[in-house]
């Protein structure tokens, strides 16, 4: 009898272990979100499309947000280039307790609609990053942990997993490991599998940018790759400022079309 007792005791330790692995994995990815939001900024990008045989494609637009007291960031994007995309506006309300609600307005058809869920898996603008990499999505979305090389290199390394069926289709992933500096929980890539457990996308941030003294950064260069169809693209952002003060009718969706 003592003997199951002890068993017993093991066994809730371990699961006690495993839960507070899991908090501190969750903590870690909300708390990296923190830090990547300003209170407010304006800046410049450019998402560069690469094919396979070199071919390049530019697209470049203007960005706007602001982060609200409930944590949650609205960001505006609007296409100035080239002419095929131009006038094209995305606009993005990134919770941080919910899936997000995201926006398109096609000149062409001259009007705005809703991006469903199952739309958020989808391609961003013909490049190698989905809709769903525009955001941050909630943790309570995903199975998160520490793999077991975490905390070695100065890097914690935790996998996500949606957590279920319904959420692998919406993201387009069955499997995300993220890369954290230990130091100042700075994102440093993400690696993306399928269903068979196939690596096929990493995300790398190539560059960041400081944004005040208390650890916040924006990152400001980061490439795609697609190692199935040998695609890559690149968002690089310039001419970044903090000192904007946009006003709460430009996050809009019915002003989307203006």
């Amino acid at each position: 009898m003592k003997k199951r007792f002890i068993i017993i005791g093991l066994w809730f330790a371990v699961a006690g272990i495993a839960t507070a692995q899991t908090e501190d994995a969750n903590r870690i990815l909300e708390r990296s979100r923190e830090l990547t939001i300003a209170d407010a900024m304006e800046a410049t990008m450019t998402l560069t499309i690469t094919d396979r045989n070199g071919s390049e494609r530019i697209r470049t637009n203007t960005m706007i947000s602001k982060k609200y007291p409930d944590g949650t960031e609205k960001r505006l994007i609007r296409f100035v280039s080239p002419a095929e995309v131009q006038g094209t506006s995305i606009l993005l309300h990134d919770y941080t307790d919910r899936q997000d609600d995201m926006w398109i307005y096609l000149p062409a058809l001259k009007r705005v609609r809703r991006i469903v869920s199952s739309e958020k898996g989808k391609s961003f603008m013909g490049s190698e990053f989905t809709n769903s990499d525009m955001s941050s999505p909630p943790s309570s979305d995903f199975n998160s942990r520490h793999l077991e090389e975490s905390g070695r290199d100065d890097l914690w390394v935790i996998e996500s997993i949606p957590a279920d069926a319904s959420l692998v289709n919406q993201y387009g992933f069955a499997k995300r490991i993220n890369y954290f500096r230990k130091e100042n929980l700075q994102l440093q890539k993400m690696e993306f599998f399928d269903r068979n457990g196939v690596h096929y996308k990493t995300i790398e941030v190539l560059a960041v940018e400081s944004i005040d003294s208390n650890g916040r950064y924006m990152v400001s260069d980061m490439q795609a790759i697609n190692h199935q169809t040998g695609r890559s693209s690149r968002m690089k952002m310039e001419n970044l400022s903090t000192s904007v003060k946009p006003s709460d009718s430009l996050f809009d969706a019915q002003n989307l079309d203006r």
